[in-house]
């Protein structure tokens, strides 16, 4: 068999990305702040749970441009094509099961030990890549992308380099299963030697005579005491024996070897690194199947118009802290660019900020979000300024950190931004809340970003015809039960104390009717 190199086993040209249109991709990671504050790092716990080879954080925080969204879109939307995401999912675990092994060897003492190794997993290589080929080419592909891996893994399965690789490993393989030899223990040594075709196998004889005894399955003793690749110095040296009487075939597997490192090209490992992305997000979505939540491509807006029908807050329904999660709803049209969001505490105010900043981060990184249905704008950034407790290490005030946040936010923010506001302002009175808030808000909204500000202040919900407003609700009947829907209407400041009033009988007209009693 004529001998190849390495490099015949590569295609000149790469395969296309799974992720981005430009091969060198633009885009702004999410900020610290808003990582924190969006309890973004746990969703990204979860969605890389298993998965920390990849070093996937970047992909799962960084807002990408409109090209790159429809472009993964298209990918999410082949991954629903029966057969798909099934034989991807069988490829990237074929592929990890090759690196593992090849890890595995690499640490091992014995250079024949290693080759072995080399040789099983590079059958293991040949068919995980043979079967990526036969999946995509059996599906009817949309994506540009898996359109284009498809036709780039056909190529390379049928380049002479792989080719090589598949009838080299088949040939060696075969010719290392028909060696034979014996092993002859006599005290400290140790004979190997061929076998003899005139002598007689008395294995099977033995086994033979011995089966009319057996009655069941014995209980096995045996215990796995070591790695089960490593071999110890008496296995090294019988197999040193074999490779003396086999000379031919432990030198082909020798140069095999040589011929074919690395195994992987670095084009396969990058699509499999890539298709952790969507495969993270799939496994995600299937663990929500029971609870209650739906996933869906949002529409991506063109304007500025937002519409968001039974969205959830993510994290919350992964913590499983709560029985029940409300699935929240929003719609504003484009010149609707500030929201803020009023009511009683405790009513699911910050968790249906934090929901709408978590759907415009996903919607932003190209993926599905949790909700029915979504229209979404893309934003450049997610600004975030969430009520916390005083740093003791900078003696500063909390009314002064709030003061410096929004200097830097005011300073960082662009047209397509996103900021949300939570109890900004809180630590001062009410008089200089409203003051500084009107202050701040005024600015934000001149500045052509959307804004969502949950505060305790009903005037900041009037500051400006084009203002948004929407307060928490409470149970009518039972005003200290809430809801936790927040609905679109003008807060008046008296809801929630009517409701209290109605309850105690304390309304005008009750206390009338008592006192002409």
């Amino acid at each position: 068999m004529a001998p190849t190199t390495s490099t015949d086993t590569v295609r000149t040209t790469d395969p296309p990305s799974l992720l981005t249109l430009d091969p060198t991709p633009t885009g702004r990671p999410l900020d610290l702040e808003a990582r924190r504050d969006l309890l973004v790092d746990r969703l990204v716990d979860r969605l890389t749970a298993g998965r920390a080879e990849y070093h996937l954080d970047e992909w799962f925080t960084t807002l990408v441009s409109a090209p790159d969204v429809a472009h993964r879109h298209e990918v999410f939307t082949d991954l629903r094509t029966p057969g798909v995401r099934e034989g991807l999912t069988e490829f990237s675990k074929g592929l990890a099961h090759v690196r593992r092994i090849l890890a595995m060897a690499d640490r091992l003492h014995y250079r024949s030990e290693q080759r072995r190794w080399f040789l099983q997993v590079a059958r293991d290589y040949v068919t995980t890549v043979r079967t990526l080929a036969d999946a995509l080419v059996a599906a009817p592909l949309g994506s540009t992308a898996l359109q284009g891996l498809a036709s780039w893994v056909q190529g390379y399965v049928a380049s002479p380099g792989f080719q090589a690789l598949g009838a080299e490993t088949d040939e060696l393989i075969e010719q290392f299963d028909a060696i034979r030899y014996r092993v002859r223990v006599h005290g400290d040594w140790v004979e190997v030697r061929p076998v003899d075709p005139d002598e007689p196998e008395l294995a099977p004889r033995v086994l033979a005579t011995f089966e009319r005894f057996r009655q069941q399955a014995p209980r096995s003793y045996l215990q796995q005491i070591r790695d089960p690749g490593a071999m110890d110095h008496v296995e090294a040296a019988i197999a040193s024996f074999v490779a003396r009487l086999n000379p031919d075939a432990f030198a082909s597997l020798a140069a095999f070897c040589a011929r074919h490192r690395p195994l992987v090209p670095p084009e396969l490992e990058r699509v499999e690194r890539e298709l952790q992305f969507y495969l993270a997000y799939l496994d995600v979505m299937d663990a929500t199947a029971g609870l209650g939540v739906t996933w869906a491509l949002p529409e991506v807006a063109a304007d500025h118009e937002l519409s968001v029908r039974g969205g959830f807050d993510i994290v919350l329904v992964l913590d499983g802290s709560r029985d029940t999660v409300v699935p929240g709803d929003c719609r504003l049209a484009d010149e609707e660019r500030l929201l803020v969001v009023t009511g009683p505490n405790q009513g699911g105010k910050t968790t249906f900020a934090r929901m709408l900043g978590q759907l415009h981060l996903l919607a932003a990184t190209g993926a599905p979000v949790p909700a029915r249905q979504a229209r979404i704008p893309l934003v450049d950034q997610v600004v975030t300024i969430f009520e916390r407790g005083e740093n003791i290490e900078d003696l500063r005030g909390h009314l002064h950190d709030d003061l410096v946040r929004a200097h830097a936010l005011l300073a960082q923010l662009t047209p397509a931004g996103l900021v949300l506001l939570n109890e900004v302002y809180s630590s001062t009175s009410p008089d200089d809340a409203l003051t500084l808030g009107r202050d701040l808000l005024g600015r934000l909204e001149r500045s052509g970003a959307r804004s969502v500000c949950v505060t305790f202040l009903d005037e900041l919900s009037r500051l400006s015809p084009t203002t948004v407003s929407m307060v928490a609700g409470v149970d009518p009947a039972d005003p200290t039960r809430r809801t936790y829907r927040i609905e679109r209407r003008p807060a008046d400041g008296l809801a929630y104390a009517r409701a209290l009033a109605r309850q105690h009988q304390l309304t005008p007209e009750d206390l009338d009717r008592r006192l002409t009693r």
